[in-house]
């Protein structure tokens, strides 16, 4: 009886998920192939993306981990010489999973002028550096941290 229980525990032990953090860490960083936007259908039937957004909240805390991520992605305004960054789609998508409005982190140094009519490619930080980014980030962990 005893060998049963061992054999049972080495087999369940054996058939254990990979643990969530490490999927949804390659899920975010996977959004760095991203080579097409749309403004209507958005980043839709591309894998990372697909993926991402199927985590559904789970994912929130790894977008904000990579706010301050500005490993370029694949999408490319040639005439506007505008490449996006992961931590500009981690803002998008975070602000549209989220329901919030960019405005509510113009004091955090986020832009989002209209000119252009893709809005992944009008995300701006008021400053170069990752100061703007650190403080988006920490309002957003302020956010989704769960309540005491």
């Amino acid at each position: 009886m005893r060998k049963i229980v061992v054999l049972a525990l080495l087999a369940q032990a054996a058939c254990q998920e990979p643990p969530k953090t490490g999927q949804l860490e390659l899920a975010v960083r996977s959004l760095v192939d991203l080579h097409a936007w749309d403004p209507a259908i958005e980043g839709k039937g591309q894998n990372s993306y697909d993926t991402v957004l199927g985590w559904g909240r789970e994912a929130w805390p790894q977008l904000v981990a990579h706010l301050t991520d500005e490993t370029p992605t694949l999408l490319y305004d040639a005439a506007f010489d505008i490449r996006v960054t992961l931590g500009d789609v981690c803002l998008y998508l975070l602000l549209k999973e989220m329901n919030l409005d960019w405005k509510e982190f113009f004091k955090e140094g986020v832009r989002m002028p209209t000119v252009l009519p893709n809005p992944i490619y009008c995300i701006r930080w008021v400053e170069p550096s990752v100061a703007s980014r650190r403080r988006v980030q920490a309002r957003f962990a302020e956010l989704i941290k769960p309540p005491e």
